[in-house]
């Protein structure tokens, strides 16, 4: 049984409210490499495609294998928690209870996403009281007309939301660690549009826009320019809010260094207090093509 929150099949590739995506997203992987083993992308298709194109593939792929009569839609996990052999009617192995259930469950998949708890930078100064928001919430530019905006993260959404900003703003000044570093701001600079400016990472923002950033000899610089609106490209934190604070199984300090929660996991799938009953899948980063990683992982 399979427990989702949402109405419908496709997860993160729902374009709306709920969606982490902006309208224009298409794929920086290509289909090529993307698909489930056993059902490829239609080769009609560009090797970049659009985030529709996902959707539908991943709904047809449903389809196709009578997925949908074994998910329970609209059915967000408010608690899962292991029943000890022996205990409340468990069986001898122990089990898992879903949202109260009677019922307990053998094994336990989280495979819930990584892009759900939006990551903020923690900042020395944030008294700037103009629009600010993250990626997550960014469909298009229309927006940010005429403004001068602050994009602050310097991978891959950060990158497609100052090209695509960069056509409507006055100016968008993109800031990440990497551009600290003088050549590598240089070479990079020259690919971009004119109206765009690299600055180092971002420790702050003041009241009237002007913004605080690491300037190339490791010292902050306050900015003499001012902006108009911020938007935080700064990832996403592993969300599990699920599980009990209480129960150990996720590390305490897992939102600021992911690596307390692989290090309680076994090659970052099987946990190791509970080796044969809960499994994560999808928390890798930088893993090429997505949908055959996660089916290696299962």
């Amino acid at each position: 049984r399979v427990f989702e929150s949402s109405g419908q099949v496709g997860g993160i590739w729902v374009y709306g409210d709920r969606s982490v995506m902006y309208d224009s997203l298409s794929t920086n992987i290509p289909k090529e490499i993307m698909g489930f083993s056993d059902v490829p992308f239609d080769p009609s298709l560009p090797s970049f495609i659009k985030h529709t194109d996902v959707l539908s593939y991943l709904q047809a792929y449903a389809d196709r294998f009578a997925l949908r009569d074994s998910i329970a839609f609209n059915t967000t996990v408010h608690s899962a928690e292991y029943v000890a052999a022996g205990r409340e009617g468990a069986a001898v192995e122990g089990g898992w209870r879903i949202n109260g259930e009677e019922r307990l469950y053998d094994a336990l998949v989280v495979a819930n996403g990584r892009y759900n708890k939006p990551r903020y930078p923690r900042l020395i100064k944030m008294g700037f009281r103009g629009p600010s928001t993250h990626s997550k919430y960014y469909r298009e530019p229309s927006a940010y007309a005429n403004q001068r905006v602050l994009v602050v993260g310097g991978s891959w959404s950060g990158s497609d939301l100052v090209w695509e900003l960069s056509s409507v703003a006055t100016t968008v000044v993109w800031s990440g660690t990497q551009f600290t570093d003088a050549d590598t701001a240089a070479d990079l600079a020259a690919k971009l549009p004119a109206n765009v400016r690299l600055v180092g990472r971002t420790e702050g923002v003041e009241e009237d826009g002007r913004y605080i950033s690491v300037g190339s000899d490791g010292r902050l610089v306050t900015s003499t320019d001012t902006i108009d609106a911020v938007i935080w490209a700064t990832g996403y934190t592993y969300d599990f809010p699920f599980f009990a604070p209480g129960s150990g199984l996720i590390p305490s300090g897992t939102a600021d260094d992911p690596q307390c929660l692989f290090d309680a996991l076994h090659l970052h799938v099987f946990h190791k207090s509970h080796p044969a009953s809960l499994f994560f899948v999808g928390l890798p980063f930088g893993t090429g093509g997505v949908f055959f990683f996660l089916e290696g992982e299962a």
